[in-house]
């Protein structure tokens, strides 16, 4: 009578596992909403922020942002004494409701682009979205709460003057 029992249990337990394996077993996203898809397409494009440096420098950047999730980013500092620097970076974006995040896969450097170290952590950053529309977006870091703001341009605008690092040709 014990093994009767023992057997009914354990093909109750056999056929109630079969019985689970047509359903997945993992959990779907969600559904990819129009409003989530119309976020994600007006922050396609380019963009221009700038922003006064503790000591009176003065950094402006353009970013290059494409629908399939790469950018390019170009910075130009001017500081007090009239040098300028300029740098271009390029990796990946992404957005996720009020996240906004960039993985900087390259840097250029003299004439070359170098890969960056994706051990390196420095290369990795996430933002908090204040505000996004169409021609605004504005950006806080997570930590520190340092606040970006940059306006939608057309494209071929740039940077105006002899310090131009806004080549259309490097797309």
């Amino acid at each position: 009578m014990k093994i009767l029992r023992i057997l009914t249990i354990t093909l109750i337990a056999i056929l109630s596992g079969c019985a689970n394996l047509s359903s997945p077993s993992y959990i779907e996203k969600p559904y990819l909403s129009d409003e989530k898809v119309e976020y994600w397409n007006n922050l396609v494009g380019t963009w221009k922020g700038g922003k006064k440096l503790k000591g009176g420098d003065l950094t402006e950047w353009i970013i290059d942002r494409k629908s399939d999730g790469t950018y390019r980013i170009s910075f130009r500092t001017i500081t007090n004494d009239g040098a300028v620097d300029v740098s271009t970076e390029y990796g990946q974006w992404g957005v996720s409701d009020n996240i906004y995040f960039t993985i900087t896969d390259a840097r250029l450097v003299g004439d070359s682009i170098e890969k960056t170290n994706r051990r390196n952590p420095y290369y990795y950053d996430a933002y908090r979205v204040v505000e996004a529309t169409d021609s605004v977006f504005h950006i806080e870091t997570i930590i520190g709460r340092d606040s970006f703001v940059v306006r939608k341009i057309a494209d071929g605008e740039g940077f105006i003057d002899s310090a131009n690092t806004h080549n259309k040709a490097d797309h």
